[in-house]
């Protein structure tokens, strides 16, 4: 097995452990193999699958969620105003029926949307997991 992360390569030979780590250790030890330290360029493999894509393909705006956020928009006055073009402010844009605010979707206060897009971005067998911070920044790119 190649890895970048060179500490793994010690894991087999630590005296103390974590129960974590001494549940992985039991499952590994199983299994016929070494573990070797490959540096991250190199390990093209590992280095393609840490860097997998943001969730933002999960975002796309579908119609279903172009519809929850034409409900949301018709019952906020200051995106009636956006779209209307009687509240105009530079950091505003509306393009194909969306809002976007400083090159993000914009979603009302209380938008039903956020919950949704939560579950998109955590749910998904696609989304992996980077962490809450990681999930947060992801969808603040896309959405405001």
């Amino acid at each position: 097995m190649k890895t970048d992360h060179n500490s793994l390569r010690f894991l087999l030979e630590q005296q103390s452990l974590e129960e974590r780590q001494h549940k992985w250790v039991s499952k590994l030890q199983v299994y016929d193999f070494e573990i070797e330290y490959v540096k991250r360029k190199h390990n093209v493999v590992a280095y393609a699958f840490s860097r997998r894509p943001t969730t933002l393909s999960l975002m796309d705006v579908t119609q279903d969620w172009k519809d929850q956020l034409l409900v949301d928009y018709s019952k906020d006055k200051q995106a009636c105003d956006i779209l209307n073009g009687t509240h105009w402010h530079d950091r505003f844009q509306v393009m194909d029926d969306v809002i976007y605010y400083k090159d993000r979707i914009y979603l009302v206060p209380g938008s039903q949307l956020k919950e949704r897009i939560t579950q998109a971005t955590h749910d998904s067998p696609l989304a992996w997991h980077p962490g809450f911070l990681k999930t947060y920044c992801a969808v603040r790119e896309r959405f405001s």
